[in-house]
């Protein structure tokens, strides 16, 4: 049975799947050419740096985790 005609699913011009091996090339190529990175870089020139350190520890003594636990 096909069940994709049984779900009430709004009609869309993007894929419904991912298809990440196959985009993410493209993505990449994509982001290469219109030079993303570096665009990046020139926007947030003089903003300080933001480094992330979530250990898993940090993270299991979070308050929000511990109630999940």
């Amino acid at each position: 049975m096909d069940y994709n005609k049984t779900i009430n699913l709004p009609k869309t011009e993007f894929p419904m799947r991912a298809g990440l091996p196959k985009r993410e090339p493209e993505m990449l190529k994509r982001w290469e050419n219109e030079d993303v990175y570096h665009q990046l870089l020139k926007k947030n020139e003089g903003k300080p740096l933001f480094n992330l350190h979530a250990t898993l520890h940090k993270i299991l003594t979070l308050p929000q985790v511990k109630l999940l636990l």
